[in-house]
């Protein structure tokens, strides 16, 4: 389920990729930096699940704010 959590997200950055200073501006212990590792896929240790899963919950309120 990790994976698929990873997966989602960095699919949802790579969608959003001039966003993400605010992403982390809206997202509390989210810096920027994680975000930008994270939508490269390039960050030296295993993200944290608890960051992952307030990314997939900031994604999924926007995408029901939307509809």
């Amino acid at each position: 389920m990790a994976q698929d959590l990873l997966a989602d997200v960095q699919r949802e950055l790579m969608a959003r990729k001039g966003e993400w200073r605010q992403i982390a501006a809206a997202v509390p212990g989210v810096s920027y930096s994680f975000i930008a590792q994270l939508g490269r896929g390039k960050y030296k240790s295993e993200p944290s699940y608890k960051r992952l899963v307030l990314l997939r919950d900031y994604f999924a309120e926007k995408q029901q704010a939307a509809a």
